[in-house]
């Protein structure tokens, strides 16, 4: 519970760990700040609305959520990995922390609330398309 009380987080999609993430979120007295919202269909409105993407994964594939945030010109927050570091540029597009960090990734959360960056695009010289080409070429040689 290192962010602002003011916080919400909203959680997609469905999976095993969907009760255990209702278990700890009650555990650590936030349910009230953590909204399952369980399979939707739109997606891309909620980046939209949204004051950033939070992606505090310890590994990831081909982060598609990643570039739909981007597309959105909705900020990331999420783990210093690679998949991660091949899109965002620090600052720019949101914010890297170290994985497992809650402390780094609460004030880089904190940054985004307080309008660093508000409303991103992707700079001219880059696409989506750009962004998931250099992420296939990643996952070839994974």
């Amino acid at each position: 519970t290192h962010v602002p009380k003011s916080v919400h987080a909203v959680v997609c999609g469905i999976g095993e760990e969907e009760d255990t993430l209702h278990d700890l979120a009650k555990t650590l007295g936030v349910q009230d700040r953590v909204h399952f919202a369980g399979v939707r269909n739109n997606i891309p409105a909620l980046l939209k609305s949204a004051q950033c993407l939070v992606m505090p994964s310890r590994w990831e594939g081909e982060p598609i959520i990643l570039l739909e945030a981007l597309a959105a010109g909705t900020p990331v927050v999420g783990s210093d990995i690679q998949a991660l570091k091949n899109v965002i540029d620090e600052g720019v597009q949101g914010y890297l922390v170290p994985p497992e960090d809650a402390v780094a990734l609460a004030a880089a959360i904190e940054k985004v609330m307080k309008g660093s960056p508000r409303h991103i695009s992707l700079p001219p010289n880059r696409t989506i398309k750009q962004h998931t080409t250099t992420l296939l070429k990643i996952l070839q040689n994974s």
